[in-house]
């Protein structure tokens, strides 16, 4: 049983929530929180490349890791990021982690309701 349950792409997600302790359910499922942080790019990478920053966009229960270029700090721009990039892979998350302020998620959010309709 134990053998089956490593292998299978069902159950091994939910393995790992022992692991976590106090993480949610949903935590331990595949692509379903989201973490999501701007990172800033040294003058000279910004110089070469046109872009201010990476936005990244990391699994919880995987650590699946997606940089992606950006233009823009914007929460319009991060919320189309996420849904061209992230949402067309993986589906909808279910819960959103970023170390912004709560007005920046809650733009972004907005944003990307907009976006799913």
């Amino acid at each position: 049983m134990k053998k089956h349950c490593l292998a299978c792409t069902f159950c091994s997600p939910q393995i790992k929530i022992g692991r976590h302790v106090g993480d949610s359910v949903i935590a331990g499922r595949r692509f379903k929180v989201l973490l999501v942080d701007h990172k800033m790019l040294s003058p000279l990478v910004q110089e070469l490349t046109g872009f201010p920053a990476l936005l990244s966009l990391c699994d919880f229960a995987t650590g699946f890791y997606m940089p992606v270029p950006v233009r823009s700090l914007s929460a319009v721009d991060t919320a189309r990021v996420m849904y061209s990039r992230w949402s067309a892979m993986f589906g909808v998350h279910a819960v959103l982690r970023c170390d912004k302020e709560s007005g920046f998620r809650s733009d972004l959010m907005r944003a990307y309701n907009q976006l799913t309709g």
